[in-house]
């Protein structure tokens, strides 16, 4: 039985243990944390706030997004420079 890991992404399907054999990231995807992008409730996940939040958030202009199709991603990069400001402001 796997432990409850709560920086799980729902949807991630990434071996947590195993001897790797190579074949993991063809079968899984990228292992967690090599991701370039995530849905808007991926991204309310990691940061431990709710969607609307998040969605609002993006529409303030606060965290920027991608869009690919009709398909709406924050990418990592994009996460990290939100954290980076948030960090600026209590310094």
């Amino acid at each position: 039985m796997r432990n409850h890991d709560p920086y799980q992404v729902p949807g991630d399907t990434t071996a947590i243990a195993g001897p790797a054999t190579g074949r993991e990231e063809a079968v899984n995807g990228p292992p967690r944390g090599l991701r370039l992008a995530y849905t808007v409730q991926e991204a309310a996940i990691m940061l431990s706030l709710s969607r609307s939040l998040v969605y609002e958030l993006i529409n303030a202009g606060k965290i920027e997004t991608i869009k690919i199709g009709r398909a709406r991603r924050i990418t990592a990069k994009q996460l990290e420079v939100y954290l980076q400001k948030c960090e600026s402001q209590i310094q």
